[in-house]
C-alpha cells in the first residue's frame, strides 16, 4: 500500500470532523458519503429538506464506517477550491502554497492525501468554466452550488476560521479558469463532449478506441470489482443490470447516477459511455431521442453532465 492510500485510511479513521469550521457545522446541508457517492441520503440529496444536520451526518458516517459531505447549496455563501493532484502537504510546491497563503482561509488535505480543499466566501464567476490547470502541476476547481464536497477535516496550517475570498479569488479564477463560452450556456469543451456522441450510432458498439477498453473489458472489470468488495462496483453494476428506478426517484435520476458512474469507469471517455450504456439493461429509445432546443440528445447531455461533475477517474488495470 503506498503512501498516499495509507494517509487516506488513517484520515478516514481518525475522524478529524472536529476541525471543519463552525462556520459549516451550524448548515444543516451535510450528506453521508460513501466513496465520494451520496450514501445517506442516496437519492434526492439536492433538495435542502432531505439534507442532514452535522451532527447527524457525522453519527450516521461513523456507524457506517463512511465519510461526510457539504452540500453546496446555490443560495449558499460558501465557495471551494479544489487544488487536485499537488501532492502531499510536505511536497507542495511555491505556486500551491502560494494560493494557500493568499486565501488565507480554513485548508484541509483531501480524502486522498494528494489535494487540497479551501473554503471562502464569495462567488464563483460565471463567465468562467469550473476547471482549470494549474502551472506547475495539478488542477484546479471552483464550486459554489450542485456539488457536495468530502471533508476531512485534516487541517492544514492554522485557519480553521472562513475568510472572505476577496479580490485575490477574483483574481485566481481569472488566471487559471478558462473563459466559458458567452454565447451559450454551455461551454465549447463541454458541447464537444456531448457531440462526439453525434456519430457513434453507426459504430461497434463493443469496439475500442485506440487501443482503450471494450464494452466487455468495463463490464468484466466492474464485476470484478463488486465481487472483491469495491465501494463504487456494486452500484455500477445494478445499475447497469436494472432497468428500474431502485432508491432513485425517477429513471432520469437512475440514468444520471448509471452515468455518473460509467465516467469514473470509462475514464470519461464520452463514446465509451454511451456504448455501455447501449449494452446495459438500461438502454432504450429514449437515450436517443433528441430533447433540447440545441438538438442535442438525452444520452449527449446526460453524459455531458456526467462528466462535468466526474472528479475521478479509474486507475486501475482493465480485466481483459
Amino acid at each position: 500500500m503506498n503512501e498516499n492510500v495509507s494517509r487516506a485510511f488513517e484520515l478516514n479513521g481518525t475522524r478529524r470532523w472536529e476541525s471543519v469550521p463552525d462556520g459549516l457545522q451550524k448548515h444543516d446541508q451535510w450528506v453521508v458519503q460513501m466513496d465520494k457517492d451520496p450514501k445517506y441520503p442516496s437519492s434526492g440529496w439536492q433538495k435542502e429538506q432531505n439534507q442532514l444536520s452535522f451532527e447527524k451526518a457525522r453519527k450516521h458516517a461513523i456507524s457506517m464506517n463512511n465519510g461526510i459531505g457539504f452540500i453546496l447549496n446555490e443560495d449558499g455563501p460558501f465557495v471551494v477550491i479544489d487544488l487536485d493532484d499537488v501532492g502531499p502537504p510536505t511536497n507542495h510546491n511555491r505556486e500551491v502554497m502560494n494560493i494557500i497563503e493568499k486565501l488565507s482561509t480554513y485548508t484541509e488535505v483531501s480524502r486522498s492525501g494528494t489535494g487540497v480543499h479551501l473554503v471562502c466566501r464569495g462567488e464563483r464567476l460565471p463567465e468562467y468554466k469550473h476547471k482549470g490547470s494549474l502551472n506547475q502541476c495539478g488542477s484546479i476547481e471552483v464550486y459554489d452550488s450542485g456539488r457536495h464536497i468530502v471533508f476531512t477535516g485534516d487541517l492544514l496550517g492554522e485557519r480553521s476560521e472562513i475568510a472572505e475570498g476577496g479580490q485575490f479569488f477574483r483574481e485566481l479564477q481569472r488566471e487559471y479558469l478558462p473563459e466559458d463560452d458567452k454565447d451559450t450556456n454551455t461551454s465549447a469543451t463541454e458541447t464537444d463532449k456531448r457531440r462526439q456522441n453525434v456519430s457513434i450510432g453507426g459504430q461497434s458498439e463493443a469496439g475500442s478506441d485506440k487501443g482503450g477498453p471494450t464494452v466487455d473489458q468495463i463490464k468484466r472489470t466492474i464485476d470484478a470489482y463488486a465481487a472483491d468488495g469495491s465501494d463504487k462496483a456494486p452500484r455500477t453494476k445494478e445499475l447497469w443490470e436494472s432497468s428500474g428506478t431502485g432508491t432513485y426517484e425517477s429513471p432520469s435520476e437512475a440514468d444520471l447516477a448509471f452515468a455518473s458512474d460509467l465516467a469514473f469507469w470509462c475514464r470519461e471517455n464520452a463514446t465509451l459511455m454511451y456504448r455501455c450504456i447501449r449494452r446495459s439493461s438500461r438502454y432504450r429509445s429514449k437515450w436517443d431521442e433528441v430533447h433540447y432546443s440545441d438538438g442535442s440528445t438525452y444520452a449527449e447531455e446526460t453524459i455531458g453532465k456526467a462528466i462535468d461533475t466526474n472528479y475521478d477517474q479509474f486507475s486501475g488495470r482493465y480485466v481483459q
